[in-house]
């Protein structure tokens, strides 16, 4: 093989070379899926801290963002709480599962010697008519706006719900 022929053939295989470090420095900065399995039945603000920061809303069920390659710290709130922890992405992409938000007992107390109704507003909307004596409702934990129907009148306000909470109602006098 003559001279010329194999300068033509290392200055290609240079060439080739530099390219592909290119090619991956470049690729270094580019996004890759991460799949969102999201069991709440609700939608939930995930907040993501590493190579770069992320903030967005997870629809119920599997969803895909697309974020760089790292290391991230990850924390997310619903159902009166939040969540933190810790996610590796690959190259090939990245998996983040946000469990389901579980309801929690609202025992209701009514002694205004009637029915009365309870409209909670919240994590998930509930509307209840409850007989006199005590009853026990299941709720998603969270806070709630509220109004209450009662003894000829009407009672609006804000309630923190978590497991074992007792809410009593009774007439004025």
């Amino acid at each position: 093989m003559s001279r010329r022929r194999w300068l033509v053939i290392i200055s290609l295989a240079v060439f080739l070379l530099a390219a592909v470090g290119v090619a991956v420095a470049v690729g270094s900065s580019l996004t890759i899926p991460l799949t969102i399995k999201n069991n709440a039945g609700q939608f939930i603000t995930v907040k993501l801290n590493g190579p770069q920061d992320y903030s967005f809303s997870a629809p119920p069920n599997a969803s895909t963002k697309f974020v760089q390659n790292g290391l991230y710290r990850f924390s997310y709130s619903g159902c009166g709480d939040t969540i933190k922890g810790s996610l590796e992405t690959t190259p090939s992409g990245g998996r983040l599962v946000i469990n389901v938000c579980r309801p929690v007992n609202l025992t209701i107390v009514n002694n205004t010697g009637d029915r009365i109704g309870i409209s909670l507003v919240g994590p998930r909307n509930y509307f209840f008519s409850q007989p006199e004596g005590r009853t026990v409702i299941r709720v998603l934990p969270g806070v709630y706006d509220f109004t209450g129907y009662y003894c000829n009148r009407t009672k609006s306000g804000s309630v923190k719900v978590s497991g074992g909470k007792y809410w009593t109602w009774e007439c004025p006098e």
